[in-house]
Formats: structure tokens, C-alpha cells, sequence
């Protein structure tokens, strides 16, 4: 990957970030699909079909694993950002694909923690066409979470238009409110999670339906729990909101993690 690429230089890429199990990339094509929708947002264009394309992505994935030590668990990345140079008028739409892949110590989802949260007070994010996926453009995330550190927080809630919830600087978030779950819907900007959609399902099939809809920041005061959902840690509960304690009982939790994990990859 040149140094000094468009992605690099302007943001002008995406990525996929990706769990590995045994050798196995999970919700390889649900990833991809996202990376589709984001280039055709972006307008970047395919070196070739994408049966194609998407096959010589996973032969470097299952390659580079391999050089890693074939780990139990590991991450993989894929980069795809605009090729050639310009400025902000590009030389040409033609994407191009660099792949990395890590190691972790051990399985993440059982890793990640109860986590204390706070709210970010100092941006939001905006509804675009290309707010779903994961751009190169990462600044609100990356300022949100220095933010949660300075306050010892974990994560931090980020907002939407009209400073509606949309979701934390690492992960997709669902709250209980008076019994009843919810999570923003992808009016808030947020990003189209890969997994909340995968606990949205599983939600359903255990008969506790989560309702996507505007959620008024306000809501979060009052909310008596609060989950976090991404790919690399997993489902997993808020310990509090800024100070404010969360209920932690893991009996839905658990039942929502099995059903997930028994769902085909």
C-alpha cells in the first residue's frame, strides 16, 4: 500500500474489519456486501467482476493467516480506497485492495468486559449516503474515544441529527427502557452493524423484538440497560452511563449470545 495513498491523503476509502475463527472469515459475505455498498456510495469501481475480486480477497486473507500462524482467533482488514492521485477531483475511480491480518490472544467475545460509558458533547455525526459504512473518514470516532478515556469511560455515546442517539465510538448500541428494547435506526447515521443486525434477528427468534427507531438522547437518562454490539468484541452490556449505574443481569444477554453463535457464519 503506498504511503502517501488517497485514503491516506483525503480519507477517500473504506474498510472491513473482520472476525476470524479457526480460518474461518465470519459474515464474510455481509462484509463484503457493505464494502459493495460503500464503493457504489463512494463511487469507486472494482478492478474486475466481483466473483472475481472478492475471491482473490479471500485467498489473501486465508494466505496471510496462514503466515500469522493459523491462530485460533485473529482479525483481518480489508482497505479499499480510490487509486491514483489528484486532489479533491481524483485522476481516476478505480479502487484498490490491500489486506492485513492479526493475531489475538485468545476468543475476543469472551474478552470484552462490562464497559462505563459516557455521552461525547463536542460533535454528531450526519445522515449521508455512505453513513452506513465504514469510511477512512474516522475523526468523530477517534475524538469521541480519546474523550471517554479523559473521563475514564470505556466508550462514548455519539449523536445524531437533532442529537438523536446514534451510536458509541466503537460498537452499535440497544437500550431497555421500561421493558422494551430499541436501537437508533440508520436515520441517526449510524453505522449499518453487521452484528446488531444478527442480534436484531436472534431478539426476534427469542420473542424480545427490538424496535429500530429515533431514539432521543434524553431516553439514554432513563434507560435501565444498556448493550454494545460489534464484530471483534461481541455482545456485551454497559456497566453505567456517565456515573449512572446499568442494570447487568445476563440472563437475556447470555440467551441472545447463544442464539447468535448457533446461527450459520
Amino acid at each position: 500500500m503506498p504511503a502517501f495513498n488517497r485514503a491516506f491523503r483525503f480519507g477517500d476509502g473504506l474498510f472491513e474489519t473482520i472476525l476470524i475463527r479457526a480460518g474461518q472469515p465470519a459474515c464474510w459475505s455481509q462484509h463484503l456486501a457493505r464494502l459493495a455498498k460503500g464503493m457504489q456510495a463512494l463511487g469507486l469501481q472494482a478492478p474486475e467482476d466481483a466473483a472475481a475480486w472478492h475471491a482473490r480477497l479471500a485467498d489473501e486473507v486465508a494466505a496471510q493467516w496462514k503466515q500469522a500462524g493459523r491462530p485460533a482467533f485473529a482479525r483481518a482488514r480489508l482497505h479499499v480506497y480510490r487509486d491514483g492521485g489528484g486532489a479533491y477531483l481524483p485522476e481516476t475511480d478505480q479502487a484498490v485492495a490491500a489486506v492485513e491480518v492479526a493475531a489475538y490472544p485468545g476468543d475476543p467475545w469472551l474478552q470484552a468486559q462490562p464497559a462505563p460509558l459516557c455521552w461525547w458533547p463536542e460533535g454528531a455525526l450526519s445522515l449521508t449516503p455512505w453513513s452506513g459504512c465504514k469510511t477512512s473518514n474516522a475523526l468523530p470516532y477517534i475524538l469521541a474515544s480519546r474523550y471517554a478515556r479523559a473521563q475514564g469511560a470505556s466508550d462514548a455515546l455519539i449523536a445524531g441529527p437533532g442529537g438523536q442517539l446514534a451510536e458509541a465510538a466503537a460498537s452499535n448500541v440497544l437500550i431497555c427502557a421500561g421493558g422494551r428494547w430499541h436501537t437508533p435506526w440508520l436515520a441517526s447515521g449510524r453505522l449499518d452493524g453487521i452484528l446488531l443486525r444478527r442480534v436484531l434477528e436472534a431478539m426476534a427468534r427469542l420473542g424480545m423484538p427490538c424496535e429500530e427507531r429515533r431514539i432521543a438522547a434524553e431516553e439514554t437518562r432513563h434507560c435501565e440497560s444498556l448493550w454494545l454490539c460489534n464484530t471483534q468484541r461481541g455482545l456485551y452490556p454497559a456497566r453505567s452511563l456517565d456515573g449512572r449505574p446499568l442494570d447487568l443481569s445476563e440472563v437475556s444477554l447470555v440467551r441472545v449470545r447463544e442464539a447468535i453463535r448457533q446461527m450459520p457464519a
